[in-house]
């Protein structure tokens, strides 16, 4: 692994961009779908489109939630590593 701060941030933030890039049109159109559908105004045409951008908004969380999950393993296996015997403290 590269100990290069500069490159470990790069490595961290590039994928954290893109998730925001490709979620945040996902969220928006579920989002006011769901607003027009409390409001009675949703057509079924809008409803059906929603289904395949839920599940696509879904898989994309997922792929985030296990891309944190690597992050954070390696950042345990980079402090077991480095013998400081005991994981950073959390704040509460």
């Amino acid at each position: 692994m590269d100990h290069r701060p500069g490159l470990r941030v790069a490595r961290l933030l590039l994928p954290m961009v893109l998730f925001v890039i490709v979620g945040t049109p996902l969220v928006a159109y579920v989002w006011e779908t769901l607003n027009l559908l409390v409001a009675a105004q949703a057509d079924v045409a809008r409803l059906l489109i929603t289904l395949p951008v839920a599940a696509l908004l879904a898989g994309v969380l997922l792929l985030l939630a296990r891309t944190i999950s690597r992050w954070e393993g390696e950042r345990q296996e980079n402090i077991v590593s480095q013998g400081t015997g005991a994981p950073a403290r959390r704040m509460p």
